[in-house]
């Protein structure tokens, strides 16, 4: 199967860069054209389901006549509670709506390829650690009953051609629609059965390679009823060039593109993104000594042209030692760029942060910098970054308990439970950003009390008084990246917090 991650591999010259950043590597990856299943593979798959159904009726599990409500879906994959990326998903294709050679997705692009049946969503980046790890799992977009698995196949596939059959799982919903799930891990899949109920939600399996596939990604494929032809497929999704179904059914549509940051990642050493598993070299780090390499990832999906990236490197003191941008000069479904930051010789030791803001994301990620090897607690953490060295449930990646007065993640604040915090409320603006000697505070239809800014490490550096449209002198704090905090004053005691950077 295509998953259309069309790149280039490019190499940028980057404006405003100071010397000890430098852009090394970038690109992604180049799958081919291909089909998941044969007409043959289609049609033996189609039989089989139709005989599940009827035995399943038969045995009175399924209604004869469904409900024709139309099923809203959630959405079928999520990452594991163990990967602590933002996310790890992209669409590589969508339903081809046209019945000609040429190709039309729902949105009237060319996100898709010839006669494709379903929805592609890949994993990014390192997809063979997501799914060597079990990290990308494929989830019930509805509920329904397992009218056929499929298992036990070859699950690292890199080319469609010549691939064996596919690991897959198929449901039937309440209406009578039924969805297929294709190219899942070997042994993966749920260990519930032909004819039980799965509810929205569940986990059905890992996504794998499995059948004719060029990497992991799931195959998402819907059919309205048991009759498995062009005449009873669904897209899921609703717009102009949808031929095949008037509405939506995603409880929640999501954009046509979607363009995040995935994921910030510290290496060791330059990446490698291929096919098969054993090409792949991940070379996480986030460890290093003072005069050591770091090189520091990006990984997006549906990055666009003239979209930009601000980065920060922010050493245990809250400074800014540097700061780079980066435009992207063309259209990626994903995409990944390296740069390396050389660590100074006599860097400070301590917690530093790799730090991006994309369009409306600001995503921040820790390496550690350690002139010793101690680490009197064995949790992996050196004297140099832990905050109690005697205690292994107390280090930087800890979680933190709320309202025990200890600070478990040794980031300088003790979280409590009583408050919500939000870090994205459209209700106050900060202007200028970045400020130099001022910054104004507007905030409409709020209640707010004190405010507090604090540094990176949660260290307050100035405090004071809140009213409408605020002056804040600036004068006395140094440069870095800052936060505002305020808590409203009302009986929902929200938390506002916005990021700013001092010149």
């Amino acid at each position: 199967m295509k998953q259309a991650l069309i790149f280039l591999l490019l190499i940028y010259s980057i404006s405003g860069i100071s010397q000890i950043i430098g852009e090394t590597t970038s690109g992604g990856e180049n799958f081919k054209n291909g089909v998941c299943l044969t007409d043959n593979e289609r049609k033996i798959i189609g039989e089989q389901l139709s005989l599940n159904i009827a035995q399943l009726k038969k045995e009175g599990i399924i209604e004869e006549t469904a409900s024709k409500k139309i099923v809203q879906f959630g959405w079928p994959v999520r990452k594991s509670e163990k990967l602590n990326w933002i996310n790890a998903f992209g669409i590589s294709n969508y339903v081809d709506q046209n019945t000609t050679s040429a190709v039309t997705d729902y949105n009237c692009g060319d996100n898709s390829y010839n006669g494709h049946k379903g929805t592609d969503i890949f994993t990014w980046p390192f997809p063979w650690y997501l799914f060597e790890n079990d990290l990308a799992e494929v989830v019930a977009a509805a509920d329904g009953l397992i009218i056929l698995k499929q298992d036990g196949n070859f699950d690292q596939n890199c080319q469609w051609q010549g691939a064996g059959d596919w690991n897959a799982i198929y449901i039937q919903h309440d209406d009578g629609s039924v969805a297929w799930y294709g190219h899942l891990k070997t042994n993966s899949l749920t260990t519930k059965g032909f004819g039980q109920r799965v509810e929205k939600g569940e986990f059905l399996g890992v996504i794998g390679s499995s059948g004719r596939s060029t990497g992991p990604h799931l195959h998402f494929e819907v059919y309205d009823d048991d009759i498995y032809n062009r005449a009873h497929l669904i897209d899921p999704y609703k717009n102009s060039c949808n031929q095949l179904n008037n509405e939506s059914w995603w409880a929640d549509q999501k954009p046509y593109k979607e363009s995040r940051i995935l994921a910030l990642i510290t290496h060791h050493d330059q990446i490698r993104m291929t096919c098969p598993l054993s090409s792949e070299r991940t070379n996480f780090e986030n460890t290093f000594s003072p005069g050591s390499q770091v090189i520091l990832g990006s990984y997006y999906r549906d990055h666009l042209v003239n979209q930009k990236t601000d980065y920060y490197i922010i050493n245990p003191a809250g400074d800014i030692v540097d700061t780079w941008e980066r435009v992207s000069r063309e259209n990626y479904n994903a995409s990944w760029w390296n740069s390396s930051f050389n660590i100074p010789a006599g860097g400070q030791s301590g917690i530093w942060k790799f730090e991006a803001d994309f369009l409306d994301q600001h995503v921040s990620t820790p390496f550690y910098v350690c002139s010793t090897t101690i680490d009197e607690d064995n949790d992996g953490f050196c004297a140099d970054v832990d905050c109690d060295d005697t205690n292994p449930n107390i280090n930087p990646e800890a979680e933190d308990i709320p309202n025990n007065g200890i600070d478990e993640n040794c980031d300088g604040t003790e979280i409590s439970t009583a408050t919500k915090n939000s870090f994205s409320n459209d209700k106050i603006s900060l202007y200028p950003n970045p400020a130099t000697h001022q910054l104004f505070v507007n905030f409409e239809d709020l209640k707010l009390s004190d405010f507090q800014i604090y540094n990176s490490l949660g260290q307050i550096q100035l405090n004071g008084n809140l009213s409408n449209n605020s002056i804040i002198d600036l004068k006395n704090l140094r440069s870095g990246i800052f936060y505002i905090s305020s808590q409203t004053t009302d009986n929902q005691s929200v938390r506002i917090v916005k990021r700013f950077i001092k010149e």
